[in-house]
């Protein structure tokens, strides 16, 4: 069966994103905090993008994985003080960040 055009156009972007989830599995392991339901899902058919889902975990591995990237943005402030600088506190930071061409949630039309 032939491949998709948008199969064809997310080609590079879900690259990016088998990179990411290898990237993030091997840090999860070897963290001791494994991901095991970590997929990358298919491109949306409205936007394009690929996105990388974490999947579900069990309470004690959420709570080692919290406890590591706690520990992983105090080491990057303590080199770098406005590492933490975001605006996080903005529901669309997310969104904004992930999706720079589409408008923040809310913002005017």
């Amino acid at each position: 069966m032939a491949e998709s055009l948008l199969s064809r156009l997310t080609a590079e972007m879900r690259a990016q994103a088998e990179e990411a989830c290898a990237e993030l599995r091997n840090a999860t392991e070897a963290a001791g905090c494994p991901l095991p339901s970590l997929t990358v899902d298919t491109p949306s058919i409205v936007t394009g993008r690929v996105l990388v889902h974490l999947g579900g975990a069990l309470p004690e591995v959420i709570s080692r994985l919290a406890e590591v990237l706690r520990a992983g943005a105090d080491a990057l402030a303590a080199k770098d003080p406005s590492a933490r600088e975001t605006d996080s506190d903005d529901p669309a930071f997310c969104t904004a960040h992930l999706s720079p061409e589409l408008p923040p949630t809310g913002a005017a039309k």
